[in-house]
């Protein structure tokens, strides 16, 4: 028996491991193992191994995970009844690995000139918080939790947040890799509709200054909120009730999380479709006699997330919807459900205090501030 232990760069500091990834081979000829924790068992003949390793890493020098590849060999020799290796992980640490991070949130909504709910101007900003590095979008997926933060019940199974994020809606970013990118401090703005909101409601915002949109010309909305062509359509790839007339339906008092993800998939259909890659369940919610029949959602592995916020509200958090090594908090606008102060206000990412670049601790509560909207007049 073959174990080998790997061992996390000494650059990166305190760190705790995400997802460790192997692969053995021999004579282009794949060799089973098994990955428990850090360390990889297998039972080889004696010889000579390819050994292929990508490992994700939260790390205290990084606001995003830290994905280290590793490519060597492993001799083994037949005079041992079990082989014992290291692999250690080099990493060089840059200034700019913070990457993408989700900025602002604009999920409330406005009041138009009568005091009703207008509801079809939600937001979203993503900014690249490197100093150096541009950022490519092209194949990045934005998600929204199947869970909400302000809604708890018992569930079988419960959700696996030490490694995966239980998703219900998934739009990708079109490109063919080159095609978006965010320069070093630079934003994109990604909405429900570009248009001009301000000409049906003065108080709304004029979205045709979007870069992208993720209602495609085929939803639901089509007739209700429009599409502008002039805007490039974000890529539906998962909603989990294709009948339902919400689509992308931003909750006006939070309690969804909403991610930025790197997707390691050779094909997305095919991933989507896998029912090793979804989690049906039953559940039950205080108060409410008998058994509900779960949606499907779509697990994703904590090591694709590139940024993730939890919003909720203050007074109703009722448990966490990710690991919290991905976020420990939750992002609020306002205390209570349905109160009218939460209009036209958003969740904005505070400054660091030299001003150059945006918080990221992983924790949402700290992370965030209730502002109004920064698009709105």
């Amino acid at each position: 028996e073959v174990k080998i232990t790997v061992c996390p760069p000494t650059t990166i500091g305190k760190s705790t491991l995400i997802s460790l990834d192997a692969v053995m081979e021999r004579d282009g000829m794949k060799e089973d193992c098994t990955v428990s924790g850090n360390v990889i068992s297998a039972r080889l003949t004696p010889g000579r191994y390819a050994l292929s390793l990508k490992a994700s890493y939260h790390a205290e020098v990084s606001a995003v995970p830290i994905v280290v590849d590793y490519d060597g060999t492993v001799d083994v020799d037949a005079e041992e009844n079990v082989a014992e290796f290291d692999a250690q992980l080099i990493y060089a640490p840059q200034d700019d690995h913070r990457g993408l991070l989700i900025r602002e949130i604009f999920y409330t909504g406005t009041l138009d000139a009568h005091g009703k709910q207008y509801d079809d101007d939600k937001y979203i900003i993503i900014s690249n918080s490197s100093l150096t590095t541009p950022q490519k979008l092209d194949g990045l997926v934005f998600i929204r939790s199947g869970h909400m933060t302000d809604l708890r019940y018992e569930a079988k199974p419960m959700p696996d947040l030490d490694n995966f994020l239980l998703i219900d809606i998934a739009y990708q970013f079109p490109g063919s890799g080159n095609d978006h990118v965010v320069k070093p401090g630079g934003s994109v703005i990604i909405c429900q509709s570009a248009i001009n909101h301000r000409e049906s409601n003065p108080n709304s915002a004029d979205l045709t200054i979007a870069d992208f949109e993720w209602e495609d010309s085929k939803s639901a909305y089509e007739h209700d909120m429009p599409n502008n062509p002039a805007v490039p359509d974000m890529l539906p790839l998962y909603i989990y009730d294709s009948n339902s007339d919400f689509g992308w339906a931003m909750n006006t008092n939070g309690g969804h999380g909403y991610a930025l993800i790197r997707p390691q998939w050779d094909d997305a259909s095919s991933y989507l479709k896998n029912p090793k890659n979804t989690q049906r369940w039953t559940f039950t919610i205080a108060g409410i006699q008998g058994k509900i029949p779960g949606d499907p959602y779509i697990k994703i592995p904590n090591g694709w997330i590139v940024d993730f916020v939890a919003t909720g509200l203050k007074d109703d958090i009722e448990w966490s919807i990710v690991s919290p090594l991905i976020d420990a908090g939750v992002a609020c606008v306002v205390n209570d459900i349905n109160s009218d102060a939460r209009y036209s206000l958003s969740v904005q990412r505070k400054r660091t205090a030299n001003g150059v670049s945006w918080e990221d601790t992983n924790n949402s509560t700290n992370d965030f501030e209730a502002k109004k909207g920064s698009l709105l007049p």
